[in-house]
């Protein structure tokens, strides 16, 4: 049973680079994003090793936009939301099944980021840093 909820998990992680979606998240009045913004390199423990996608964050127009980019591409997150040092973004999948939800939220200190990653199936820890060119 738990190497199907792994391999599960997995399949899941892949698929997400498959489409995409975008919600953006608008400031209050003077809000700034510097905290956030920027591209975080994640690592997400599962069964068969650590996946290692790469979450870029960037402020265009006022507003915050979330990329999630692994092995199989990368699309845009949905329902992004930002204050103070927490976050949280939802990526929605389209399986044979139907949607999935895969509901990230977590928290930004300085250059380390960490949170969890809500699925059907379980949580799922991640942490990671920001790139520094």
């Amino acid at each position: 049973m738990f190497r199907t909820a792994a391999t599960s998990i997995a399949i899941i992680l892949c698929l997400a680079a498959g489409s995409a979606w975008t919600e953006d998240t608008t400031p209050s009045e003077n809000q700034e994003f510097p905290s956030i913004e920027g591209t975080w390199m994640l690592a997400i423990p599962m069964p068969g090793g650590i996946e290692k996608p790469a979450l870029k964050i960037r402020q265009r127009d006022g507003k915050l936009k979330a990329t999630l980019k692994g092995r199989q591409g990368s699309k845009r997150m949905k329902n992004f939301t930002f204050k103070g040092s927490s976050f949280a973004f939802e990526q929605i999948l389209e399986t044979p099944k139907g949607d999935m939800s895969m509901k990230f939220r977590g928290s930004v200190q300085g250059d380390r980021i960490q949170g969890v990653i809500e699925l059907p199936m379980g949580i799922l820890p991640f942490t990671g840093n920001r790139k520094l060119y």
